[in-house]
């Protein structure tokens, strides 16, 4: 330990306050100038304002109270819990509701040195995590057990100084490293856009239902699932463009052989979401017999189609643009057969569909290889930034 610092436990540097919710049968204590802070409201550093809104009258007849500008922030009941533990502060007075604590430092500790010491205990905190089957809680006394470093005043501001200065920094480059990743990820629509809207003359463009051979529905009903049993399709399974077998629901053989009374899916046919997360299009591989659940269709090219081709078509934005514009229904969005079938797919010929394929799976490979630089870059800087609040806390900085 440095010399000058000493390590307390938060319950004796902080005033440890709870919220509660006002009645919802009471009008006027709601919809007032006070900020009401819930977990949904923890998404920034700087907490000044909620959805949520009550009045004076909810103060005085409800368990919240008002929370002094310069208090610390956890979420100590949420789902969220399971992988992170929002923490923010406060830059003026509010309210806050039971899934969260305020821990209002004393006279001798800087608030944003506190919020920092909690970043750097973040991991430690989750680990102290009840679990329950949907909503997790972090108990206060292993809050206020905590202990943290606690050097005079005057250097723990100079320890902010410097992590805010440093944090500033890491900040734009993990902006910049978002906007490289979403770079890469359109770089190979683009050039796929690219070839499809610039075609050449022998680009005959068909309907979809004129380049298949058959073209069926799922059963409409929704099956049985079953913990183990074969594959069932949903919408939710395709997403991206490839199967999700790990996550995919599954049926019984009964089941699937209700579902497949009308076609049973093969290798190398084409899955097509039709509904909620729609117009994504997928091989059915060789390892795997499938069903499809509701929501699904499928369809198997002609001779003068190549499959990968066709859902490399139907995954771009140059065939999801279609299949988006076409969706009906607002709560629970679809497409139509009808819609489906009369998507418009620009046809080389089967030499040149071929030629295509390599040109993408080449600039593909390529983009890959970025991503994965821009994936390092990412872990790179969240190591800095633990790396960082280490060398704070124990009197390195």
């Amino acid at each position: 330990m440095t010399a000058g610092w000493e390590t307390k436990a938060l319950g004796e540097v902080c005033e440890f306050r709870g919220g509660g919710t006002p009645s919802k049968q009471r009008a006027d204590f709601w919809n007032g100038s006070i900020p009401w802070v819930s977990p949904k409201d923890m998404k920034s550093v700087e907490i000044s304002d909620s959805i949520d809104h009550i009045t004076e009258s909810a103060i005085k007849g409800s368990a919240t109270a008002l929370i002094p500008s310069g208090s610390v922030l956890m979420v100590v009941r949420s789902g969220i819990l399971a992988r992170t533990v929002p923490i923010g502060i406060t830059t003026r007075s509010l309210t806050v509701n039971q899934d969260l604590k305020a821990l209002v430092p004393g006279e001798h500790l800087d608030p944003w040195f506190l919020y920092y010491a909690l970043k750097s205990c973040e991991q430690g905190l989750l680990g102290t995590v009840t679990r329950g089957a949907t909503v997790h809680r972090l108990g206060s006394e292993s809050i206020k057990s905590l202990r943290i470093p606690l050097p005079p005043l005057e250097e723990q501001k100079r320890i902010v100084a410097i992590l805010d200065a440093a944090f500033a920094d890491i900040d734009v480059a993990q902006l910049n490293v978002r906007t490289m990743g979403t770079a890469t990820s359109e770089i190979i629509d683009g050039f796929v856009m690219g070839l499809f809207e610039g075609e050449g003359s022998d680009w005959a463009r068909h309907p979809l239902i004129e380049v298949c051979d058959y073209f069926y529905d799922s059963a409409h009903r929704t099956p049985k699932y079953s913990p183990i049993g074969r594959p069932a399709l949903r919408p939710r399974d395709v997403v991206g463009g490839q199967i999700n077998f790990e996550r995919v629901a599954r049926v019984s053989d009964a089941e699937f052989q209700s579902q497949c009374k009308r076609y049973e899916p093969t290798a190398g046919d084409i899955v097509y979401s039709r509904e909620l997360s729609l117009g994504w299009a997928a091989i059915v591989p060789e390892a795997h017999a499938v069903c499809l659940s509701q929501g699904m269709c499928v369809f198997g090219v002609r001779k003068t189609a190549d499959a990968t081709y066709m859902t490399t078509v139907l995954n771009s934005s140059f065939g999801r643009r279609q299949a988006l514009s076409a969706a009906v229904g607002t709560a629970h969005p679809h497409l139509n057969l009808g819609d489906i079938k009369a998507i418009q797919i620009p046809v080389p010929p089967r030499d040149r569909q071929e030629a295509v394929m390599l040109q993408i799976e080449a600039v593909s490979s390529q983009v890959d290889r970025l991503q994965r630089n821009v994936d390092r870059s990412s872990d790179c800087l969240v190591d800095l930034r633990r790396s960082l609040l280490h060398q704070a806390f124990s009197g390195q900085l």
